[in-house]
């Protein structure tokens, strides 16, 4: 794997500017490392969902693409260490997506202080916090769209309560309803198709994954 990415990278000579990793490939740290170290003009990155990335790798992967605009993050490494990384390294970021994992108040509250020129946000299929959808729509001036398509959002954890789709229009104002993309009638691809459904490589539902999406953050690894 390692020789195979840098012969593929080797051929760009550095002018690579956009890298989406299959889903389902594990990838080291020193890989990780590697490619980012081949990849100084890198714009856009999806991560694969698998791999053993340390903290310090992270950080130093990010210093090295500090012209990065776009990433879509996944449980290969911790979201909230990669926002902070973010906001060390990376000034222009205008686009996250979360695609595994909670979207919790501490990462909205770290968006708000590291990523202000965010303008698109996915955290569809996914448990977020009420307070941290608020956040976001509230504190992230430049934000334009906000994709929660699928998503549970979790109001209280004791009692277990959670606030639905169909409850959003009562509770937002216009101006923050315009920017959601979400499913209130369960007529989208997911719903239809099973909204609990596991990923798998091989499973009926893979061919869909990349529908609902916001276009620029669409993609079928």
């Amino acid at each position: 794997m390692t020789q195979f990415l840098k012969h593929l990278l080797d051929l760009s000579n550095g002018n690579t500017t956009y890298i989406i990793f299959n889903f389902y490939v594990y990838l080291t740290n020193e890989q990780f490392i590697m490619v980012a170290q081949k990849t100084p003009n890198l714009k856009r990155v999806v991560l694969p969902k698998t791999g053993d990335f340390l903290r310090a790798g992270v950080d130093t992967v990010l210093s090295l693409w500090r012209g990065l605009e776009s990433i879509t993050t996944t449980n290969a490494v911790s979201s909230y260490y990669m926002i902070l990384a973010i906001g060390k390294h990376c000034n222009n970021i205008t686009e996250l997506k979360f695609s595994d994992g909670n979207f919790e108040e501490k990462h909205a509250l770290a968006m708000t202080k590291y990523t202000p020129k965010l303008k698109i946000l996915s955290i569809r299929h996914i448990i977020m916090s009420w307070k941290a959808l608020l956040c976001v729509l509230n504190f992230l001036e430049d934000l334009e769209k906000v994709n929660i398509c699928n998503s549970l959002i979790l109001e209280t954890a004791y009692p277990l309560t959670f606030v639905e789709m169909s409850e959003l229009k009562d509770l937002l104002p216009t101006s923050s309803m315009e920017k959601l993309i979400y499913c209130e009638t369960g007529t989208c691809l997911r719903c239809m198709n099973g909204r609990d459904i596991i990923r798998s490589r091989n499973g009926p539902y893979e061919d869909i994954w990349g529908e609902d999406e916001i276009a620029s953050l669409a993609h079928l690894p």
